[in-house]
This record gives C-alpha cells, sequence and structure tokens, in this order.
C-alpha cells in the first residue's frame, strides 16, 4: 500500500497566483468560442463547447495543483498559464463530433460510423480549429498547448493515439496530462462510457499502467494530490468527491 505524503494547501496562494491566470483563461476560451472558426452552429450557447471547455478547465486547476506542490516539475522554459490554456482547450475537437449537442447523452455503440469516426480524430479537429483560430486573430498560440492537445492521448510504450510516439518522444508536461485526462474521463457521466468511477477507482484502474503506458512517477504524484483531497479546496473539482 502507498504511504500518503502529507500536503499542504494555501488558499492565498491559489488566489493570488492561480486565480488570476484561469480568468485570463476564460477570457481566451471566450475569444475561442466567439470566433468563426466552427463548422456547426451554436456560439457562446452550444451546451458542446461549453462541456468541452468545463472539462478542459477542470483538468487545468488539477494541473496547477500540482505545480503548486512539486513546482521544480515545471519545466524552465514554459510559462505554467501557457500550460494550462494547453488543457483548457484540449478536447476542443470532440465539439465538432455532431452538430446535435445531446450526442453526448447516447451510448457509443449508438453513434454513427461518421460520429464515431469524429470523436477518434478529436486531436486532428482540434488543431484544425485552433490554427484556423490563430489565421483569422493573428494571435501565435503556444506550443506547449499544441503539445497537450496533439499528445495527451499518446502512451510511454506507443500505445497511444495518433501517432503512437513513445518513451523520451514524450515530454514531462505530456506524460502529465495523460494521466490526469485519464483519470479525469473516468469520473465524470458520460453515456458513452460504460460506467463512471469514484476518483480513487479512477485513480487505481489508471496506475495499473504505471511504468507501462504511463511515467509511475507522475502517477505516484498525481496519486498522492488525490490521497490528500487537495482538490477539494477548489470549488470546481469538488465534484470529484474525496478519496475515502
Amino acid at each position: 500500500m502507498m504511504t500518503k505524503e502529507r500536503i499542504g494547501f494555501s488558499p492565498d496562494h491559489w488566489d493570488r497566483t492561480i486565480a488570476p491566470m484561469m480568468a485570463r483563461i476564460d477570457t481566451r476560451v471566450g475569444n475561442l468560442l466567439r470566433a468563426p472558426i466552427w463548422s456547426h452552429d451554436g456560439g457562446l450557447q452550444d451546451n458542446s463547447r461549453e462541456r468541452w471547455f468545463q472539462h478542459g478547465k477542470d483538468e487545468a486547476a488539477i494541473s496547477a495543483l500540482y505545480y503548486i506542490h512539486y513546482p521544480n516539475d515545471l519545466p524552465k522554459d514554459v510559462k505554467l498559464e501557457d500550460i494550462l490554456f494547453g488543457y483548457a482547450v484540449h478536447d476542443i475537437g470532440k465539439s465538432e463530433v455532431s452538430p446535435d449537442p445531446t450526442i453526448w447523452h447516447r451510448k457509443r455503440t449508438d453513434l454513427t460510423a461518421p460520429e464515431l469516426a469524429a470523436l477518434q480524430n478529436h486531436v486532428t479537429t482540434a488543431v484544425t480549429l485552433l490554427k484556423r483560430y490563430e489565421y483569422i486573430s493573428g494571435e501565435t498560440l503556444p506550443n506547449v498547448m499544441y503539445e497537450i492537445v496533439t499528445r495527451h492521448h499518446e502512451k510511454l510504450d506507443g500505445t497511444g493515439n495518433p501517432n503512437h510516439l513513445i518513451g523520451d518522444m514524450l515530454s514531462p508536461v505530456v506524460r502529465l496530462a495523460a494521466v490526469i485526462d485519464q483519470v479525469v474521463s473516468r469520473c465524470e457521466p458520460r453515456s458513452y462510457h460504460d460506467r463512471s468511477f469514484t476518483l480513487k477507482e479512477a485513480m487505481e484502474e489508471v496506475a495499473k499502467g504505471s511504468g507501462t503506458a504511463y511515467d509511475p512517477e507522475v502517477i505516484t504524484k498525481v496519486r498522492n494530490l488525490f490521497m490528500n483531497d487537495v482538490h477539494l479546496q477548489i470549488p470546481t473539482l469538488t465534484w470529484l468527491g474525496s478519496w475515502k
């Protein structure tokens, strides 16, 4: 059984440092939502887009907690805010799967062949949307954002998608993104999943891939964050529930 390393949490530090970053990311996300880059109409009222941005911002908040407690893991040449922005937009390709926002209430077996293909290709779609936004806005988006968007489904052993990258081809930032995304996705109530996991169940399920699919050090540190229920200090993350 893993020994729990005690972790402290300072709400004041979050309020002073992370909350302003998240507010700026909300603004950047809003700019994306309003930009004429989407295939389907809906704008700010499109529940599918709002859903996936919120999914991304939840993962961004977990990533922020991780780097607060393990600051030496933050790359020296990368801004934390750019990493958090990468999380916020990493799954926007899923909002283009179908013009029908109720698609996420259907089981995977009920998706049409084109819808399933679009779901599986959401990484490529996300890049297309972001490049379209860069062209229209004139803004250059950070490289680390594209790294998270394109590689969050890759695994150390090459069994991930879409490019089957292995080992050192995956940066520490991507290794963290892969673990956080897998844990959060298992906890979310999605109709195309067989079931939703508790936080502990989700973490332990992902941890089965430690050393093969996922970085064992990242697994240990992420698990430790959740074991200490640090995430419960962030209102937007309380839906994950307690580790206990």
